[in-house]
């Protein structure tokens, strides 16, 4: 029986892994494009399948919308209490005591 020309019993381990190193210096760029292809190829599968065809029933969308809603509410309370914190500040600042200017001998 022939396998590339030769005889199995022709065949040495040596024999074998001397084919398979020059197998992998001859096409390892073309090994390498393959596996970036297929790597590419399954990340737009993937992306696509995530974006556009995702699966949500109708009770989980509206599951999701009303925990969101929920978080998005003003909070008028706390607003006031911010506003009444900044204008004392500003009250504050505005009753600024007079000192007098010890450098330039005012």
């Amino acid at each position: 029986m022939n396998i590339f020309g030769k005889k199995i019993a022709s065949i040495t381990p040596g024999g074998v892994l001397r084919r398979l190193i020059l197998v992998w210096y001859f096409s390892h760029k073309y090994l390498f494009l393959a596996l970036l292809l297929v790597t590419v190829s399954y990340g737009l599968w993937f992306w696509k399948q995530t974006v556009y065809q995702y699966h949500w029933t109708d009770e989980e969308k509206r599951v999701y919308l009303d925990q969101h809603a929920k978080e998005t509410n003003f909070k008028e309370e706390n607003f006031k209490k911010a506003l009444d914190a900044v204008s004392a500040r500003k009250d504050s600042f505005s009753e600024r005591n007079e000192y007098r200017d010890i450098f330039y001998g005012e």
